[in-house]
């Protein structure tokens, strides 16, 4: 699971022990039963202020949680676009005899199936987009240091 998610997770299941009815209830129980009225007013100021600051975090938390879901998330659009250019570019690097390949990927990178997957929690972006980042990445890197270690050699 990402790390974000994670963090904010633990950080919802620690506020929400916090303010549990049975945690506010006796600590409201305590305010009361020390009879100064000052004290009491005090106390429950304290515990207004306690739950309001963890209302407000969770808001927060929530607010990220939602932002890193959506980041995640590929849009219909998106969706439409990758099945319907993909399928081209596989089709002009494959060979002749790769048509059951191609109809995989066909069927793989349906709207359909994008779709479904996605919203059983699959995440495009992590499992392929990454991967692909890092494989242009390395490539890049490859080409890159051959040209300089051709002119050290060089020289």
């Amino acid at each position: 699971m990402d790390p974000i998610v994670t963090t904010a997770s633990a950080q919802i299941l620690e506020i929400a022990a916090r303010t549990t009815v049975d945690s506010v209830t006796a600590r409201v129980r305590r305010a009361r039963a020390d009879h100064d009225r000052d004290a009491t007013i005090e106390q429950m100021d304290e515990i207004i202020n306690d739950l309001q600051r963890d209302r407000a975090d969770l808001v927060r938390l929530a607010q990220g949680l939602e932002e890193q879901f959506v980041s995640q998330r590929l849009t219909p659009t998106e969706i439409g676009f990758i099945s319907e250019q993909i399928i081209p570019v596989f089709e002009d690097f494959a060979d002749e005899d790769a048509s059951e390949t191609i109809e995989a990927v066909k069927k793989l990178l349906s709207v359909e199936l994008l779709t479904i997957m996605q919203t059983i929690g699959f995440n495009y972006r992590q499992a392929l987009g990454e991967p692909l980042t890092e494989i242009v990445r390395s490539q890049l890197l490859a080409r890159l240091s051959a040209p300089a270690a051709s002119a050290t050699d060089a020289n």
